[in-house]
């Protein structure tokens, strides 16, 4: 146990917890400035002089005055106890820091952590995020979600799961093609390359589904993005297209009377509102009350949270509002409500509900208009004159955990109520809120979402939750599962058909940041999407066909993993994941995913990803768990921001910390080297980013902390570092190359030899104007810039460039480049027209670009258009780069570690700017080049290497005991061969194998302890060595 005056690193308090001005009279605010906003942890001492700080309800608890934590099940802490707060730190990164021995004595054991310990375990932190009042930082696009650790699935007894600890590629090598020109042809075009499109990206965040009460066919689906905000399907979910596209929606109301009239509400700004069935939409800001859009310099800025018409009645609607920058509301804080009695065309102030915090839901009673029902933060609300008074939370005598998110009224008896609490379950009242009582049996689950009646029979109601979705046929006061079929259970929005009670759709969101933070749902997920039942919820199927991620902006591979790709939308709400080159996909949510913009891998840990974005609290995140948890890192880029920096004037850190980073590289051999650079961003205005100017971050200690490296580069310059390139053996030569995108200008690649200490340009010969930057990492004096006028090349560290485009168009804008790993003579480029192909090195490229499908020219109908695509770029300081055309931007176009498959992002309209046809949608494509290349990957399992060697991909490798067997998952584009080799571990070594592939026996050979066997691939596959 360390001293009273001795810190531990890893000692925990909640500020939340402590009356902060009494604080900083106590230590001084230089002090809490540390503790609060630095890191810094307070000593054993300081947390007993602290004590005297706590708010009265925690001095109660410590007291043991106070109510149990039903959420945490853990007592308060004693004043002056120093604790490891194991909510701050990811479980599985301490396994890997300090192994199992000392992790366990440490999760499990109360072992306080030493100061050596506590200095390794800083990498597994999780983040804190805290703006300089010492409040939660909630940025105008969303609210910080509360960061819940995932732990993967626990194995049964007798099965242990092995380790990945290396993977090795064959040796790259340059192989000089037959021919430097396209060797074969199909219908004139060059068919080395067959593009086919992937399974549609589909994941989650949907918020609101409603379905016309008029015409029960058209339903609408709202989503929590930017990219993709509205869907309608006209065939009861068969199918579904993108009908408009604003922000964050939050609620759907559809006239019961007029399916064609809708209005939804956003958490950016005004609602909007169509008279033709989605066709054409107009703000909804011409009430009596002005409607703001959000911006921090608005405090007042009023941001819609659910909107409702009156059943039966398609003249009034309510719809609340919560005040300035915190979308999910605030504990207790004033709501108001607007109602609309023409259709919503016009709104006006209906009252304000005292202590409402913020409305998730409302309902109308269908006997009585005026009565209204809302759903809070503060409990359930009732107002019975249309909005102008508040009843108090109802059920603060039933429950200490206030919010709640859902509430229905009976058809045809709105006194019975059903209210789905966030936290503390189901209640039930049966006259009109006078008393409660829990109804909370059959549900697997206190932790619930929207809860629905079954228009056409009133004793059926549905819950969605965090377990998936639970019926009720007694009106409420019991419920069953019904999940079978749902790939995913953490489900949000539910909605029955008006016809039949056995009809609903439900859909999934683990990532809705803005409205409903604390159930944030952190983890590797697989088949969210909107769902649907036609039996009363005992079998579901996927009911989403048209609803994929509409704007993908950014790819990664990963550089050892073969299929392993990672994609993000430019606003989604998380990164998408595929093993198999896009068969399956798997979604990680993220705060960094939210305009996201580089992801950079760990060589030597394999599950270690880093993801670069501009969103606060996000700007540089980390995983070490393969995408499981991550961490927020931009704290600590902050706080190297140099000296310098601050004296220009380019970092006001008297401001919440908002930055906005790019370029990322880890290096090849010490993973402990990061390099990140940032954005004088210019495209969003009424962002206030609080550092200006373009800078060079470095971290020599795993991201535990980082430098400002930017001597010689000039950082004042309105610039973007955009992409950083590091020597493949040598961190200390790298280059940061600068773009035109997301700001005003670019001033082409620097370069530093000495690890970062200086930088000076290597331009000349080359175009400033640069897109991307590829390494050929045989001879990494060679490098390729893709700029706005061609290709260019180097051959000595970027001293001299030259124009190596032949084939391309002359002067033609080169927007990405990818450069296979295994043969770094092959190489891969995207004009806004075309995919380019060279074999050479550079030297020559020809168009291989064979089935996806491009925009036709006469899409480019504007004169604005026609100049956009005459001129290729559009150099008006808008910070963007715009082609007319089916390529976009780049990290766009990517190469898998192998060199076999190649991805493509295409789009499917020329314009890039949405409206007024909204189904504007970008496709991601791939071309898988044969045969495979194998692959070797090393496994730990109980001190014992297992060597597998695969042209799959390998992964969740276990050895279960109590059946003699050898199980992992082997991953392939579908259709490809496959062959696995396999050492056998010492405990299986004796006697004859069998192998099956998803339960199907297969042929094999075995020599000695090893096994092999050849599979064509189904994408993933259960693969099974049994020991006879």
């Amino acid at each position: 146990m360390p001293s009273a005056d001795s810190p531990s690193t890893l000692a925990e308090f909640d500020s939340g917890k402590y009356d902060t001005q009494c604080l900083d009279r106590l230590l001084g605010q230089s002090k809490m400035d540390e503790i609060l906003f630095k890191g810094q942890v307070p000593t054993a001492g300081e947390l007993v002089q602290m004590s005297a700080c706590l708010s009265k309800e925690e001095a109660d608890s410590s007291r043991g005055n106070a109510k149990p934590d039903r959420k945490s099940g853990t007592p308060t802490p004693q004043s002056g106890k120093i604790i490891f707060n194991l909510d701050r730190f990811n479980p599985e990164c301490i396994v890997e820091t300090l192994g199992g021995e000392l992790a366990a004595q440490i999760r499990f054991g109360g072992r306080i952590p030493t100061d050596s310990e506590s200095n390794q375990l800083q990498r597994c932190r999780l983040s804190e995020t805290e703006d300089s009042s010492g409040k939660s930082a909630m940025s105008p696009d969303s609210d910080s979600p509360v960061r819940r650790i995932v732990l993967k699935p626990v194995l049964p007894k007798g099965v242990l799961a092995a380790e990945l600890r290396s993977v090795t590629l064959p040796d790259p090598s340059k192989v000089e093609p037959n021919t430097d020109q396209c060797a074969i042809y199909e219908d004139s075009r060059c068919a080395e390359l067959r593009w086919e499109p992937v399974n549609d990206l589909r994941a989650g965040s949907f918020t609101s589904i409603k379905i016309s009460p008029a015409d029960p066919d058209i339903i609408f689906a709202g989503v929590d993005s930017n990219d993709m905000s509205l869907y309608k399907s006209d065939d009861a979910g068969e199918t579904w297209r993108l009908v408009h596209v604003t922000g964050h929606t939050s609620g759907i109301a559809v006239n019961p009377k007029d399916p064609d009239v809708i209005v939804y509400s956003i958490l950016e700004g005004p609602m909007s509102r169509s008279t033709d069935g989605g066709k054409n939409w107009v703000e909804v800001d011409t009430g009596s009350v002005q409607v703001q859009r959000v911006d921090p310099a608005s405090v007042g800025a009023n941001i819609f949270t659910t909107v409702v018409f009156a059943p039966g009645n398609g003249s009034i609607a309510y719809a609340a509002t919560v005040d300035g920058m915190h979308r999910s509301g605030t504990d207790r804080g004033p709501t108001n409500l607007f109602v609309s009695r023409n259709e919503g065309a016009t709104w006006e102030l209906a009252g304000t509900c005292p202590n409402c915090g913020g409305v998730k839901s409302l309902a109308v009673d269908p006997s009585n208009h005026e009565v209204v029902w809302a759903a809070t933060n503060n409990g359930a609300q009732l107002s019975r004159d249309g909005g102008k008074t508040w009843s108090d939370n109802l059920i603060e005598d039933y429950s200490d955990r206030p919010e709640t998110y859902g509430v229905a009224l009976q058809p045809g008896n709105p006194e019975t109520v059903l209210l789905a609490s966030a936290e503390s379950g189901m209640f039930r009242s049966t006259d009109g809120g006078d008393t409660w009582s829990e109804a909370s049996v059959g549900l697997g689950t206190p932790e619930l979402h929207q809860v629905i009646f079954a228009p056409s029979n009133p004793k059926v109601a549905y819950v969605a939750s965090h377990e998936g979705v639970f019926r009720s046929d007694d009106s409420g006061q019991t419920w069953e599962a019904r999940n079978r079929g749902l790939g995913y259970l953490f489900t949000t929005p539910i909605a029955v058909d008006p016809r039949d009670e056995d009809v609903l759709y439900v859909g999934s969101a683990s990532e809705v940041y803005t409205t409903h933070p604390i159930h944030f749902h952190a983890g590797l997920h697989e088949g969210e999407g909107l769902y649907k039942s036609i039996d009363g919820g005992r079998n579901w199927y996927r009911s989403d066909i048209g609803i994929d991620e509409a704007k993908l902006a950014q790819m990664g591979t990963h550089p050892l993993l073969p299929f392993n790709l990672w994609a993000d939308g430019e606003s989604g709400r998380g990164a998408f994941f595929t093993p198999d080159a896009g068969e399956t996909w798997l979604f990680s949510p993220n705060h960094a995913a939210h305009y996201p913009m580089v992801f950079a891998f760990s060589r030597s840990f394999p599950s270690t990803i880093y993801l670069t974005s501009w969103q606060n609290d996000g700007e540089l995140m980390s995983s070490v768990d393969g995408a499981y948890n991550w961490i927020d890192l931009t704290p600590r880029v902050a706080a190297g921001i140099s000296g310098e920096t601050k004296k220009l004037g380019l970092y006001d850190d008297g401001k919440r910390r908002w930055l906005h980073l790019h370029g990322l590289a880890i290096s090849e051999t010490d993973p402990n080297i990061i390099y990140v650079g940032s954005v004088h961003d210019t495209v969003y205005p009424d962002v206030d980013f609080n550092l200006k100017g373009a800078h060079i971050f470095k971290s020599v200690d795993g991201g535990m902390t980082f430098n400002e490296i930017s001597n010689g580069f000039p950082i004042e310059t309105h610039t973007s570092i955009n992409s950083i390139v590091l020597h493949p053996s040598d961190p200390d030569i790298a280059y940061a190359m600068t773009t035109l995108h997301e700001t005003q200008t670019a001033i082409g690649i620097y370069k530093t030899i000495d690890g970062g200490e200086n930088w000076s340009p290597v331009n000349d010969g080359l175009d400033l104007h640069t897109n991307d930057l590829q390494m050929d990492r045989l001879d990494p004096d060679i490098l390729y810039a893709a700029t706005e006028s061609g290709i260019f090349k180097t051959t000595n560290g970027g001293l001299r460039w030259t124009v190596s485009s032949i084939g391309i168009p002359d002067k033609a804008p080169v927007i990405d480049l990818a450069i296979d790993p295994i043969n770094p003579l092959y190489l891969y480029a995207i004009t806004p027209d075309h995919v380019y192909r060279s074999k050479n090195g550079g030297n020559h490229w020809y168009v291989a670009d064979l089935g996806i499908e491009m925009v036709p020219k006469d899409q480019l109908t504007s004169a604005q258009a026609r100049l956009m695509a005459e001129m290729q770029l559009d150099r008006t300081k808008t910070g963007h780069s715009v082609y007319g055309s089916t390529f976009a931007q780049d990290r766009t176009l990517e190469i898998d570690a192998t060199g076999r498959v190649v991805y493509v992002v295409a789009k499917t309209k020329a314009s890039d700017l949405y409206g007024p046809e909204w189904d504007k949608v970008r496709k991601l494509y791939r071309a898988v080049l044969p045969p495979l290349i194998p692959v070797e990957y090393r496994f730990e399992i109980n001190g014992e290497s297992l060597l597998i060697q695969s042209s799959s991909h390998i992964y969740d490798v276990v050895i279960d005991e109590n059946v003699q067997e050898v199980r992992f998952t082997s991953a392939a584009p579908r259709g490809v061969s496959c062959d696995i080799s396999i050492n056998m571990p010492r405990s299986l070594q004796s006697g004859s194998y069998e192998v099956s592939i998803d339960g199907h026996p297969i042929g094999s050979s075995s020599t000695g302890t090893s096994v092999s066997f050849a599979t064509n691939s189904a994408g993933r596959s259960l693969v099974a060595i049994k020991l006879n």
